[in-house]
């Protein structure tokens, strides 16, 4: 597997990960936690496991790329899959899963055991107990997120006060929440604007086209279970490839065809990542 490729789950991915656990383990009884990174855990792999074993599971929620399982008594388990994270569930005694650094064993409702297991190639992401004050930090950190509380005025005007890369200021997690490089490149080819435009230089056409364009890949990828292209790691919490990979127009296909116009899709580092883009249908 390429380093450079693989990517951070973003918001259509996580929201199906949280999709796919609230319908199976909220209810369930955590009882015991293991771990062979206890750096991945905080504030200690003690106070997580103290504050979670016997806790039953009350809610599995999410902000931008963080799900938060709310367990009874008022906490709550912060967990960011960062770069390569994967969330598995898996019943006990079945093949051990690559990269799995911590596993949360679980009492389902019927009494019957399962493992959720956090698998991290490069060990980015984290589980971290917290109380309402700091998830509600964590909350506060993060700007509004497609489909929910972004809107068209809070978007334009954002754009309109930055001279940064438009592309760079879209996936400032404190300005707009949830969308990352994959969906960020999507978004750009929608709206025909090229991602390396000061955000500024934007018309209120131009921004409001790249609005819908953010909607409309979110969605899409929503709608999908995820994107798992070339190299990627995400699976949802079965194990399972997401099915967006079909509606990507740019992303990772540099030197291919542009399917509008038939010129090149090119590829520039943009803020550290890889961005594609098609130069004739972009401006």
């Amino acid at each position: 597997m390429r380093f450079d490729i693989v990517f951070m789950p973003e918001l259509p991915e996580v929201e199906t990960i949280r999709k796919d656990l609230e319908g199976a383990i909220v209810g369930a009884i955590i009882t015991d936690i293991w771990t062979d990174t206890p750096k991945m855990l905080s504030p200690s792999f003690k106070s997580v496991k103290a504050e979670s074993v016997g806790k039953k599971i009350v809610a599995v929620k999410r902000r931008a790329k963080v799900l938060m399982i709310d367990l009874e008594g008022g906490k709550c388990l912060l967990i960011h899959l960062k770069l390569s994270g994967r969330i598995l569930l898996r019943k006990p005694l079945t093949k051990e899963d690559i990269y799995t650094h911590i596993k949360i064993i679980l009492k389902l409702k019927d009494g019957s055991p399962l493992e959720f297991r956090f698998c991290d190639l490069r060990k980015f992401g984290y589980v971290k107990l917290a109380n309402d004050e700091e998830l509600k930090k964590v909350r506060e950190g993060l700007g509004p997120e497609p489909l929910d509380d972004l809107t068209l005025e809070y978007f334009q005007k954002t754009l309109a006060k930055s001279g940064k890369p438009v592309k760079t200021l879209l996936m400032d997690q404190e300005k707009f929440s949830g969308i990352g490089n994959i969906y960020a490149n999507e978004a750009f080819f929608a709206a025909k604007v090229l991602p390396m435009r000061p955000a500024k230089s934007l018309s209120a056409e131009e921004s409001e086209k790249l609005f819908n364009g953010v909607s409309k890949v979110i969605k899409e990828g929503l709608d999908n279970r995820g994107t798992t292209a070339k190299d990627d790691f995400y699976l949802d919490a079965f194990g399972r490839a997401g099915n967006n990979e079909s509606n990507l127009k740019v992303y990772q296909k540099n030197g291919t065809d542009c399917l509008v116009c038939k010129g090149k899709i090119q590829r520039v580092n943009l803020g550290g990542r890889g961005t594609f883009f098609c130069p004739n249908c972009q401006h």
